[in-house]
């Protein structure tokens, strides 16, 4: 067809990067472009090459031109406005409580709710069971059909597809879901589907009106991509992206990272996972603005969205409430500093012995301490790292080998995993 000049474009989609590929493309993608290329120079005419993308920055441009080999490429902007779409974070001592009293919240016949996880295991069992249980009570029982289905890495591609289009589709039949002997599925107008991180491309439902995270999204991308389900016409008021999250959740993300055996990827995931914590526990500006600005190439200021995330609403400012400077430090130089074997744990453990120390009103829930913890984690004050380095890179890495670091300014020392000279901002 290319020698006998009868395509008059070529295209390709999902030109981004995802998470198991880094910042950089997969490689799929990189032999598409090879196929491009070759298809281009074969033609009698040159036709247009058109690359496409939800997320994309500047990097990620200079990437592609590098790749199709050319000095410049013409960049075709769309607007990345989320505006419509509430963005919220929630910490909590148990995260799956306030995302299942959250979801009861938005529950409703005509809303489909997304859930998104880290683990498949924590999709297939805790989460969907929870969620089966709550459409039991506040949908079935009012005579609604709805199902409560999992969407994992694990599934097949029939199964996959089955479910999307299930999910897309409004009018499916009523009854309970219909597996077939092909692998596909009929199912009822759905109401929750749980998936997990593998999941995170290739669902699109026009009415899609929530989209729930438990635990830390592993990068800004993946953020941004999670976010654009909900609402995708951007058509529709009340959607909303919410992020649950708690200071196991980053226990959990930093083992998962140090599992990885290379070194370069380890560096990398480090980096990205306190990039998240900090976009989403120490923000400076408005949610919406933050990441119009990240992946948007402009470098005015954007105006905050007001009353459409919980930076702007106040809600943020309610993560650990008033602390007394003069407690929280002392708590850290006697957990960290004076103790050659503290652990996040051991350092969670003295906070929460102290809290009527630290805070001004001794908190009523685990939230705030645990938000306490995330921050001082975000802000660069707190590091982790694995006592024994001959186990990292391996599936041995576990909870109980974490140690904690405390960066200070006296020392002006380079200390632990994340390996940058001591951080000068004040948190408090």
């Amino acid at each position: 067809m290319a020698k006998q000049d009868l395509i008059s474009l070529l295209a390709i989609d999902e030109a981004h990067a995802v998470e198991q590929a880094g910042r950089s493309f997969r490689r799929e993608f990189v032999d598409a472009v090879l196929a491009m290329k070759h298809l281009f120079d074969v033609m009698p005419c040159p036709v247009p090459q058109l690359a496409m993308s939800a997320t994309f920055r500047q990097e990620d441009y200079e990437r592609v031109v590098s790749l199709f080999g050319l000095d410049e490429a013409i960049v075709m902007q769309g607007d990345l406005s989320r505006r419509r779409t509430h963005f919220a974070c929630y910490v909590g001592g148990t995260q799956g409580g306030s995302l299942i009293k959250q979801a009861t919240k938005n529950l409703t016949p005509t809303n489909q709710q997304l859930f998104y996880c880290n683990s498949r295991h924590t999709c297939e069992n805790s989460l969907l069971e929870s969620l089966d249980k709550l459409i039991d009570k506040h949908l079935r029982s009012k005579g609604h059909q709805a199902v409560a289905t999992s969407f994992t890495g694990g599934d097949g591609l029939k199964m996959k597809t089955a479910l999307m289009d299930a999910f897309t589709n409004s009018s499916q039949l009523p009854g309970e879901p219909a597996i077939h002997t092909d692998g596909t599925a009929t199912l009822p107008k759905i109401a929750l589907l749980a998936a997990t991180s593998a999941a995170n491309c290739g669902i699109s439902s026009n009415e899609l009106t929530h989209v729930h995270h438990k635990g830390f999204p592993y990068n800004m991308y993946d953020v941004v991509q999670e976010m654009g389900r909900a609402n995708r016409t951007q058509k529709l008021d009340n959607c909303s992206y919410s992020v649950y999250v708690s200071f196991s959740c980053l226990l959990t993300s930093y083992v998962r990272i140090m599992a990885s055996p290379n070194a370069q990827e380890r560096r990398r995931l480090t980096r990205d996972l306190l990039e998240v914590v900090s976009f989403l526990l120490v923000p400076e500006m408005c949610y919406h603005s933050f990441i119009e600005l990240y992946f948007e190439w402009e470098t005015t200021a954007k105006q905050p969205c007001v009353n459409k995330c919980s930076y702007c609403t106040g809600a943020c400012a309610a993560f650990t409430g008033s602390m007394k400077k003069g407690a929280i430090q002392n708590v850290l130089c006697e957990a960290i500093l004076q103790n050659r074997n503290a652990t996040p744990d051991s350092l969670k453990k003295a906070i929460t012995q102290a809290k009527a120390d630290i805070f001004h009103t001794v908190p009523k829930s685990a939230a705030p301490i645990h938000a306490l913890l995330l921050q001082l984690y975000a802000s660069k004050i707190v590091c982790f790292e694995i006592r024994d380095n001959t186990i990292v890179g391996t599936d041995k890495v576990q909870f109980k080998g974490l140690g904690c670091r405390l960066f200070h300014r006296k020392g002006r020392q380079t200390m632990g995993i994340l390996k940058e000279t001591a951080y000068e901002r004040d948190l408090f």
